[in-house]
């Protein structure tokens, strides 16, 4: 992977520091890295990096971690960890790095603020959507009207990934007190509360591999792909 514009500024720090008979001192990359950060993940609340293997060139491994990161202004990511393997700077002043990686966790709390900021699920034929994780589930609660009458519903389902960037939600299951209106509400819920996470506003672009459900939380990891800083 070759990076170009301002990934060279960011990384010629490793190439300065290191044109000595020795490699620079990790703690002075990593004090220097740090101010770099907020340009490789966007609004955050604070953010820093860790600087391993460092060699006159570059470095074995650079991580930066963002704790409340926002790719959108009411979704709120903590902490993500970008991850850089293998960062040379070659004698010309390009930057390579091998392998570039992300890992992220989004509450249930974010997810359903999110949700519910994007209007979709707070009017109209569904309303009052509460999402929630569990162990390896997610279940999603709410209230349907249907043929003029007020239904609650609860239903679970399963996550995918779209455009390896958004987590999607498929009602599977729906329990419907009284009326048997489960398929017309699993199409309702899904057009209603989809993307529950949406990381297309991150200043890299990510390629969700994974999504695992915990307790209170979606845990998200996958690839990155880094980009020059925009003009």
């Amino acid at each position: 992977m070759r990076c170009t514009e301002w990934w060279p500024a960011l990384f010629g720090i490793l190439l300065v520091c290191g044109c000595g008979q020795r490699p620079p001192d990790p703690r002075v990359l990593t004090a220097q890295l740090t101010a770099y950060a907020p340009a490789l993940l966007g609004p955050a609340d604070a953010v820093h990096a860790e600087v391993t293997g460092v060699t006159r060139d570059g470095a074995a491994q650079v991580r930066f971690c963002g704790t409340g990161v926002r790719p959108d202004p009411n979704l709120v990511l903590d902490p993500v960890w970008l991850t850089l393997r293998g960062v040379r700077v070659d004698a010309g002043g390009a930057v390579h790095v091998e392998a570039a990686s992300f890992t992220a966790r989004v509450s249930e709390a974010s997810v359903n603020n999110y949700v519910r900021e994007q209007g979709r699920a707070t009017n109209g034929n569904v309303r009052n959507v509460r999402i929630a994780f569990y162990q390896n589930r997610v279940q999603v609660d709410g209230t349907a009207t249907v043929t003029y009458a007020d239904v609650p519903f609860s239903t679970t389902g399963a996550l995918h990934v779209t455009d390896g960037l958004r987590v999607e939600y498929d009602p599977q299951q729906v329990k419907v007190v009284g009326i048997p209106v489960p398929a017309l509400i699993k199409g309702l819920l899904a057009t209603r509360i989809n993307p529950l996470v949406d990381l297309s506003g991150l200043r890299f672009t990510p390629h969700i591999a994974h999504v695992t459900v915990v307790p209170g939380a979606l845990l998200i990891d996958g690839t990155a792909e880094l980009h020059p800083a925009p003009r």
